[in-house]
Parts: structure tokens; C-alpha cells; sequence
């Protein structure tokens, strides 16, 4: 078997699942990777090809349509996904002989049982390394969502998102959107303060030339820029000492907003996996009590392990539906992270491009929602705060929930948090007002997500 071809055939079949089972990326990766005997490098090899297979889908697609006199929904899936992994591999991986690239995607039409097809695929690839100096390797999305939408069959729903955007924002914004929603994500680590400081994570990362950006928003955290040079996460120093978290700047920024305090009794009431209520706690000095719910009682579990290595005791877990939940006495604090379409992470999660409906964002909008009418009644009253928060950046999730919120609960009222922006002073506008939308295409560097916060008077 030539070399390269177990992981590639792994690639496969998670893009299988991701394209036509509805499966999340990152989740499959994950569950994937650590159930196989990969080497790390094969490991980091594979997360490579899936997640830039499934990223630049649109424009690999808009490349087999000009060369196949097949209609590309009428191509067979498996041959597909081979196909787009192999146009993938010859425009980004220039370590890899074109040659090598061909050989390996016709063996895996033998082994996925395609031997009729293997010459069609020789013969596709091949015209596409002979005419690829002629073809536009910059298409952007937009263009070809708008070239190949009548290709997909009806019930497909990669363009419910894009046409949203399309509509709601300007020609330019919606341009930029596209063009973000192709980059390569930002990978930033939060310091466990329990362990180590931020300016002690700073100068371990120094001394093992690592490059990187401290955070504006929350100083505890670090953008990664060389992280290709170590391969993967597990080979970044600190890593096994469990001196950081991997988590966002605007994730970690909520619970700054938050501000949860030692004496303090918090509700997290969408925990899983956990990295809010680990920082909570740490914010709280291990001190007051943080009570975690989920539904996912396996992402629980990951909570549950993170919070016994960082020696953390003021989190106790609860494996139920927020929505069923009840205590004795009314919080302090309370923290919604609530689950949304995820659009503000697309550049992280193609997949949700590919797989989001209206129905989906509709769905979502009522259970965020309920959790609101739920968390309204476990604060207390004469000074108690709510957090709301997404990583999205729909409207429909963020800003009308937060005035749907409002005109039905007198009670509370937002609260300014633009002392939280100093750093990032032309955001502070809104958060006058008690909310804070990011938005990726504003060249600020942030993933869209949506902060609001309010206090309950009575």
C-alpha cells in the first residue's frame, strides 16, 4: 500500500460524515483521532486535509465543474470527496509531488471499491494539474455558491447562511465575510492562573521562540502565530504541565464581563466542555461556588477531568437540562453561553456553512430564549447579573433576543460594559447600552460573538 494511504483513507470517511451524515468537524476529529494509532504527524496530517477539504469545498467544486463533463451531483459521493481532498492537496500542499498526490486518490478509488472510476479520476486530476495555471485558484465563495447552487439537490442547505449575509449585509461586508470565512482560524491558549502567571506562560513562550499576541481583551490570553512549527498543540511547551487552556479572547472576555467574585454563587447554565466555568473559578480565586450544567453528560466528564488536574473545588456539575433545574436559594451571577448556529466560528467549523438551515437558526432562537426565561428566575433579585452570550453573529441570536429580553422583564435592565473595551475603544459604542457584538470582517482579528449584560433591580 502506497505511504500516505491509511491517513488519507481516515480523511475520507470523516468527510464523509461531514458532508453527508451532518456530522461537526470538530467533534468527528476529535472522536476520530483519538480512537486511532495515527502518529502525531500523521494525526496533524489528517486534521490538515479535512478541515481545508471541507473550508475551500466551493471553490474545489467550482474547479471538478469546469473540468467534468459529469454533472458534479450526479458524481458519486465517495469519488467526490476523493476528488476534492486530491484539488485540495495539489493547490495547498506544495510539499507533495502532483504525481504522488494522483497516485494516492486513484488507489483510494480501489479501496473504496471505485475501481470503474479510477481512470476518470487519473484523467480529471491530470487535466486539472495541465490547465491549473488557466484556472482562477481565488474564487471566492460567494461566486461559486452562486455558479454551482442549481448543481446541489434540493434539500441541500449550504446557501441558507450565505444568503442570509448576502441580504443582510453590505456588498463590501458581505465580500469580507466571505473572505474571512477562508482563513485559517486563530489559535489562541488562556494561562491556567493557578499554575503559573501570564507574564511566566510569556516568557516560557520566549525562550522557546515562540511567536505570538497577547491578548487586549483578556491579558491572560495569547495568540499562537507559529503554532505549524511545533505540528500540533501537544508539542507546544507547557502543554503536558497544563499551564494553559485552549479558549478564545472573546469566550474568556464573558467571563470577564461576568466578574464573578470569591464570595459569589454562580450558575453556568450551558457548561460543556467547560472552559468558561474553569476560568469562572479561577477568577474566583477556587473560592465560592460555581454549580455547571449540561446536557452532555460526555462533555461534562471533560469538565469534570480539567477541574481535578487544576486541583479546582468550587465547581460542582450537574448532568440535567438547564431548563428543568431548580436550587434553594437565587444566585449572585449567572452565566448563558447558549448554543447558537456558531456562525461567527465558521472559519473553524466550515461544516456549519454546509449543513445550518432556517429551521436550525429558528430552533436555536427558542431555546435561547427559554434559557433566558429560565436564568431570569434563578438570580436575585436587587443587584444579581446575567450574562448572555454566542459565538454568532446573527441578529436574530444576539441583539433582538437581548430587546425581546428587555421589553418583557422591567425588572432588568443592561448594564454599560465599555469599560471592558478600552483597549478596543471603537466597539464601545454599543456597549454602552449593555451589549458587544464582534464581527470578523472589522479587521480587528476576533471570531463574531455576542456579549450582553444585565441586572436584575426586583
Amino acid at each position: 500500500m502506497k505511504q500516505g494511504i491509511e491517513s488519507r483513507k481516515s480523511a475520507v470517511k470523516i468527510l464523509y460524515r461531514i458532508f453527508y451524515e451532518s456530522a461537526y468537524s470538530n467533534l468527528i476529529l476529535n472522536t476520530t483521532l483519538s480512537q486511532t494509532s495515527f502518529s502525531s504527524q500523521d494525526k496533524a496530517f489528517i486534521y490538515n486535509l479535512v478541515k481545508g477539504t471541507v473550508q475551500n469545498k466551493d471553490s474545489i467544486d467550482s474547479k471538478i465543474s469546469k473540468l467534468s463533463k459529469v454533472n458534479i451531483a450526479k458524481i458519486n459521493k465517495w469519488l467526490l470527496i476523493i476528488l476534492r481532498m486530491a484539488i485540495y492537496q495539489l493547490d495547498e500542499l506544495s510539499n507533495i509531488s502532483h504525481s504522488a498526490i494522483i497516485d494516492t486518490s486513484c488507489e483510494l478509488t480501489k479501496i473504496f471499491k471505485l475501481n470503474f472510476l479510477t481512470g476518470y479520476a487519473n484523467g480529471l486530476l491530470r487535466n486539472y494539474v495541465r490547465s491549473q495555471a488557466n484556472l482562477d485558484n481565488k474564487v471566492i465563495i460567494s461566486d461559486c455558491h452562486k455558479d454551482n447552487q442549481k448543481n446541489y439537490p434540493k434539500d441541500f442547505s449550504q446557501g441558507f447562511i450565505l444568503s442570509k449575509w448576502e441580504k443582510e449585509y453590505s456588498q463590501n461586508d458581505y465580500q469580507k465575510l466571505i473572505k474571512w470565512s477562508l482563513t485559517k482560524p486563530n489559535f489562541t491558549i488562556r494561562v491556567n492562573e493557578i499554575f503559573i502567571t501570564a507574564d511566566g506562560l510569556a516568557k516560557i513562550l520566549d525562550n522557546n521562540n515562540i511567536e505570538y499576541v497577547r491578548g487586549k481583551l483578556a491579558h491572560s490570553c495569547f495568540t499562537i502565530l507559529n503554532l505549524d512549527k511545533f505540528l500540533n498543540i501537544e508539542n507546544l511547551p507547557g502543554y503536558s504541565e497544563n499551564l494553559f487552556a485552549i479558549q478564545d479572547e472573546t469566550s474568556a472576555l464573558a467571563c470577564i464581563i461576568l466578574n464573578p467574585k470569591p464570595s459569589d454563587l454562580v450558575f453556568d447554565l450551558c457548561a460543556a466542555p467547560g472552559g468558561k466555568s474553569l476560568y469562572m473559578s479561577q477568577l474566583m480565586q477556587n473560592m465560592g461556588k460555581i454549580i455547571s450544567l449540561d446536557k452532555n453528560m460526555a462533555r461534562l466528564k471533560m469538565l469534570r477531568r480539567q477541574s481535578k488536574i487544576l486541583k479546582l473545588k468550587n465547581i460542582e456539575t450537574l448532568a440535567m437540562d438547564s431548563l428543568d433545574f431548580s436550587y434553594p436559594i437565587l444566585c449572585d451571577k449567572i452565566l448563558v453561553d447558549a448554543p447558537c448556529l456558531g456562525t461567527g466560528v465558521v472559519n473553524k467549523k466550515p461544516d456549519i456553512l454546509l449543513n445550518k438551515t432556517r429551521s436550525d437558526l429558528d430552533n436555536l432562537v427558542k431555546l435561547q430564549r427559554a434559557l433566558l426565561d429560565k436564568a431570569k428566575t434563578l438570580v436575585k433579585p436587587g443587584g444579581g447579573e446575567l450574562v448572555y452570550s454566542t459565538c454568532s453573529i446573527e441578529p436574530e441570536e444576539n441583539v433582538e433576543n437581548v430587546n425581546w429580553f428587555l421589553s418583557n422583564n422591567p425588572n432588568f435592565r443592561p448594564l454599560d460594559v465599555s469599560s471592558y473595551l478600552s483597549n478596543e475603544p471603537i466597539l464601545a459604542n454599543n456597549a454602552k447600552n449593555g451589549y458587544i457584538q464582534f464581527l470578523p470582517q472589522d479587521s480587528l482579528g476576533y471570531n463574531g460573538f455576542f456579549i450582553a449584560k444585565f441586572v436584575r433591580d426586583y
